[in-house]
């Protein structure tokens, strides 16, 4: 039997121009054309050209043969860690019997002491941490990161603090161990601008009512006034034509009934003037402190005063 031995450029011709996924009805059209499109521009050496028609043809169609292409493109125009990525992507995604298996295996062997490392170090309290745009969590700190040649744009964000920004260059093959920590400390108009933002607005009375509250009690202590004046009046009456507080006419009885019910108008309209101005006064406290910071806001309890012959409210406010 004659055996057949492939160079390394045969073998990746082969791989690469026999990976022509197997479309869908749905997208067999686009995906097709933006897969040969790909292949053209690769031929030219137009590789970003070429790497932006794969990935929107895997996008529509994932297929092994887009990744192998696209990992290829990736790594002709430099982008190591992109590259290593897609191949092993691709190599998860097929089968054991697979042929391409070790072209793809031997791609990865290839690439991994190529790619470069950021290992980010954090100090100084909780971060929130992205890595060129990408938002990283806790888990993602202290640990190596692989990241494609070139600039890299680190930064940290953190409460109260300004945000800090670290660009840092990384070679191929290298493993760059960055410090970080949270900015300066924000000023004290964007502290409370930022405070205030994150204050969560509570349902509170709107003016409206207060000046209701105000109206009620206005009336309530004018109608107490009033009445009040008028009782005193027939009072003194009562006392001239009534000695010992006896009555012998039926108008200084009819007299004294009225003084008695103007006496009670007044203590309830007293009464409800009382409570009507506290609560506008409450209202009117509790509407402006909605618009304050949450560290200067406060609270003011409202307790109801009843006793003999007088009605009203008690106000504490308290800070914090």
């Amino acid at each position: 039997m004659n055996r057949v031995s492939l160079t390394s450029g045969a073998a990746l011709a082969i791989a690469l121009a026999l990976t022509t996924p197997a479309y869908g009805a749905d997208t067999s059209a686009p995906a097709g054309a933006l897969f040969r499109q790909g292949r053209e521009d690769m031929a030219k050496g137009n590789y970003d050209q070429a790497c932006s028609r794969f990935s929107e043809s895997l996008r529509l169609l994932p297929a092994v043969g887009t990744m192998l292409n696209l990992a290829d493109c990736e790594e002709h125009r430099g982008r190591v860690a992109d590259a290593l990525a897609n191949f092993q992507h691709a190599l998860d995604a097929m089968a054991k019997n697979d042929d391409r298996n070790a072209y793809a295996r031997g791609r990865i062997a290839k690439l991994q002491p190529r790619v470069p490392h950021v290992r980010l170090v954090p100090s100084g309290g909780p971060l929130s941490v992205e890595l060129d745009g990408v938002q990283l969590g806790d888990a993602a700190l202290d640990v190596p990161l692989p990241v494609n040649p070139g600039a890299r744009t680190v930064v940290v964000h953190a409460s109260g603090r300004q945000d800090r920004s670290y660009s840092v260059q990384v070679a191929e093959g290298a493993t760059l161990d960055v410090a970080i920590q949270p900015g300066d400390l924000l000023p004290a108009r964007e502290l409370d601008a930022k405070s205030d933002a994150r204050v969560t607005p509570v349902a509170t009375p709107s003016r409206a009512a207060a000046w209701t509250s105000l109206a009620i009690g206005g009336t309530g202590l004018a109608v107490g006034t009033v009445s009040g004046l008028l009782a005193l009046g027939l009072a003194g009456k009562v006392r001239d034509n009534c000695p010992n507080h006896e009555c012998t006419s039926s108008e200084d009885v009819e007299r004294a009934s009225t003084g008695k019910t103007l006496t009670v108008v007044s203590t309830l309209g007293f009464g409800v003037g009382v409570v009507g101005v506290g609560l506008a006064t409450y209202l009117f406290l509790r509407h402006g402190a909605a618009t304050k910071p949450a560290f200067t806001q406060g609270w003011t309890d409202v307790s109801p005063m009843v006793s003999a012959g007088t009605a009203g409210i008690s106000l504490t406010r308290t800070f914090r």
